[in-house]
């Protein structure tokens, strides 16, 4: 048994998305929550899960939200996937869902005003504006933050927060450099 069905005795738990599609309407969702996990998913998924009848643009309804909670400074190492990792700031996820400047209902929320847990609202109107290219930018955008940030850390403090921050960025600097291929359909987006 889960722990989500130990919390939650007699609510419905579904491991598999067919079985969630099949017991959860279309479009039943006014509200998503992704904490912490966008960076667990390969980006390859990314297109599939968000654009055209992907399975969060077939759950959320037509006014929704998803909201994107990501730490900026993982305290703890991981490979989430076999790509490793990317994380997305602002800027990036803006570009990944077509967020035009003065998007109506995009927020960007940093509570502790340190800039390590960003909190993104994303209203469903952008949630399908995911594509390829959009995709393809947004990787391209964190790679270039990225490789800008370790610069200014190789350049002298060496606090162990400052060493943190060097391996976090050196990981989300080498999403695609792994040598690892991606399948045919993949390949398209062009993001390793």
């Amino acid at each position: 048994m889960s722990i989500c069905q130990q919390a939650c005795p007699g609510s419905p738990y579904f491991n598999e998305e067919r079985d969630f599609r099949a017991n959860v309407g279309r479009e039943s969702a006014d509200f998503l929550v992704l904490g912490n996990v966008l960076h667990e998913i390969d980006p390859l998924d990314w297109l599939p899960l968000f654009s055209g009848d992907g399975f969060i643009q077939w759950l959320l309804k037509p006014n929704g939200y998803i909201l994107i909670v990501e730490d900026m400074e993982m305290r703890v190492g991981e490979k989430a996937h076999q790509r490793g990792f990317v994380v997305l700031d602002t800027a990036d996820i803006r570009v990944l869902f077509g967020v035009k400047e003065l998007q109506t209902g995009f927020v960007m929320d940093d509570a502790r005003g340190e800039g390590r847990s960003n909190a993104h609202l994303v209203p469903a109107s952008c949630v399908g504006n995911v594509s390829a290219s959009f995709l393809r930018e947004a990787l391209k955008q964190v790679k270039h933050l990225a490789k800008e940030e370790i610069k200014i850390l190789r350049q002298g403090n060496t606090s162990c927060r400052a060493g943190r921050k060097h391996a976090f960025y050196c990981q989300v600097r080498s999403i695609g450099d792994s040598g690892a291929r991606p399948s045919s359909g993949a390949a398209k987006v062009g993001c390793c």
